[in-house]
C-alpha cells in the first residue's frame, strides 16, 4: 500500500480505539448511574436519529467543501467537547448524553469523508484497503469493550475522556500529513438543490436502488437477532454472564475472520454471488434458531447453538458489505460519492428503530414462531434478489 493509505489507516485506528473505549464507558456509566433503562434507551435512540438526520447534510458538505478541513474541524470539536466533559461531568451528569451525540455526529462525518476518499487515496489497492478497513474495524469493536471494561475498574470516566483527547490529538497529526485531492465540483447551489441532485442521481441507478431495497428488508429482519439473542441467552436459556459474553463476541469474530480473508485475497468485481451467499447464510442461521427454540435445550447446548448462530450471522455481514463498498467506490462518480454514501446509509437505518420496537414486542410471545417466520421472509427475499438482479446489469 502507498504511504497515503498507511496514513489514513493509522488515523482511523488511533482515533477509533479511543472513541470506542470512551463510548463503552459512557454506556456503562449511564446504565450504572440511572435507576431505569429508559435513559439508556433514549440515549441510543437519539444517536440513531441524529445519524439519520445528519448524514445527508454531511454528504452534501463532503462533495462541496475541503474534506481535510472538515476532518480537522471535526477532530477539534471532539477534543473541545471531551475537555469540557472533564469538569462538567460531576455537576451535570446528563452532559454525557450530549457528548455521546456530539461524538457520534463528528465520527459520522469523518467516516463518510474517509469512504468518499478511499478510491482516490488507495488507488490500485482499493479492494485490499476496503477489506483491511473492515478487518481493523471489527477488531477494534471486539477489543474496545474489553479494554474499556478493564480500565473502568481502575480509573474514572474523566481519565478515559482524557485518554480519548490524547488519541484524537495524535490521530489528527496523520491528517495534517495526508493529501486529500479528490476532485469536487464547486457550485453555488443551495443545500436543498444539492440534496435533490444527490437523491436524483441515486434513484437513476437501478442497481443501487435494488440493493438498498434488499438491505432495508434484510436489516429489518436481522434486527430480530440483535434484539433476540440477549433475551434468549439470559431469559430463555439461562446462560451465565461469561457464556453470554462469549456469545456476543462470536458475532465480531465472524466479521473479523471474513474481513481478514478478503484483505489477504481481495475480491474484485463480484457482487451478486457474495450477496446471495450472505442472505443464504442468514436464512440458515435464523431457521436454525427458530427450530432450536422448539426444544427444551440444556444451558450448554443452547450456548453452543447461539455461539454458532451469532458467528455465522457475523460472517454474513462482510460478505455483502465489502463487495458492495467496492462496487460503490468503482461506479459512483467522485463528485456524488459523499451524498450517495450518506443517503444510502440514512435510508437503510430508517427502519432500525421500528424493527427494534417490533421484535422487542413480538419476542414476548412465541420466540420460535417469530424466527421461523423471519427465516421464511429472508428466503423469499433471497429468491426475489436472485431473480430480479441480473449479473449483466451489475457488470454494466
Amino acid at each position: 500500500m502507498n504511504i497515503r493509505s498507511i496514513n489514513l489507516l493509522l488515523f482511523e485506528v488511533i482515533s477509533s480505539i479511543g472513541s470506542k473505549i470512551f463510548s463503552f464507558a459512557c454506556a456503562f456509566y449511564i446504565l450504572q448511574h440511572t435507576e431505569t433503562a429508559s435513559i439508556y434507551s433514549i440515549y441510543l435512540a437519539l444517536i440513531v436519529i441524529s445519524s439519520i438526520i445528519s448524514q445527508p447534510l454531511f454528504g452534501i458538505w463532503t462533495d462541496k467543501y475541503n474534506n481535510k478541513k472538515i476532518i480537522i474541524i471535526s477532530q477539534i470539536i471532539n477534543i473541545t467537547a471531551l475537555i469540557l466533559f472533564i469538569p462538567l461531568f460531576n455537576t451535570y451528569f446528563y452532559y454525557i448524553i450530549v457528548l455521546g451525540i456530539i461524538l457520534n455526529l463528528t465520527d459520522g462525518a469523518i467516516s463518510l469523508i474517509v469512504n468518499a476518499n478511499i478510491k482516490n487515496i488507495s488507488q490500485d489497492d482499493m479492494e485490499r484497503f476496503v477489506s483491511l478497513r473492515q478487518t481493523y474495524s471489527s477488531g477494534i469493536s471486539f477489543l474496545a469493550p474489553i479494554i474499556g471494561g478493564v480500565l473502568i475498574a481502575f480509573i474514572s470516566i474523566q481519565y478515559l475522556a482524557l485518554l480519548n483527547v490524547l488519541t484524537e490529538s495524535i490521530s489528527i497529526l496523520f491528517i495534517f500529513f495526508l493529501t486529500m485531492d479528490r476532485v469536487m465540483v464547486t457550485s453555488e447551489k443551495s443545500l436543498t438543490e444539492d440534496f435533490k441532485e444527490g437523491f436524483s442521481y441515486l434513484f437513476k441507478n437501478k442497481i443501487l436502488l435494488k440493493f438498498i431495497s434488499i438491505a432495508l428488508i434484510i436489516n429489518f429482519l436481522i434486527n430480530s437477532i440483535v434484539v433476540g439473542i440477549p433475551v434468549i441467552s439470559i431469559q430463555t436459556m439461562k446462560l451465565s454472564s461469561q457464556q453470554f459474553g462469549i456469545v456476543e463476541s462470536s458475532f465480531t469474530v465472524g466479521m473479523f475472520a471474513v474481513s481478514l480473508l478478503f484483505s489477504v485475497f481481495p475480491i474484485k468485481n463480484k457482487l451478486k454471488a457474495p450477496t446471495q451467499a450472505a442472505i443464504g447464510i442468514q436464512f440458515i442461521g435464523v431457521l436454525t434458531l427458530g427450530l432450536a427454540l422448539l426444544f427444551n435445550l440444556t444451558s450448554t447446548t443452547g450456548f453452543i447453538i447461539l455461539f454458532v448462530i451469532y458467528f455465522v450471522i457475523g460472517v454474513s455481514l462482510p460478505l455483502v458489505n465489502i463487495p458492495y463498498s467496492i462496487y460503490m467506490q468503482n461506479y459512483i462518480e467522485e463528485n456524488y460519492k459523499g451524498r450517495v454514501f450518506s443517503l444510502t446509509q440514512s435510508i437503510v437505518q430508517t427502519l432500525t428503530p421500528l424493527s427494534l420496537l417490533v421484535f422487542g414486542l413480538l419476542l414476548n410471545y412465541s420466540q420460535s414462531a417469530v424466527y421461523l417466520s423471519v427465516a421464511i421472509l429472508i428466503l423469499l427475499t433471497l429468491i426475489y434478489f436472485s431473480l430480479s438482479m441480473k449479473q449483466s446489469e451489475i457488470d454494466n
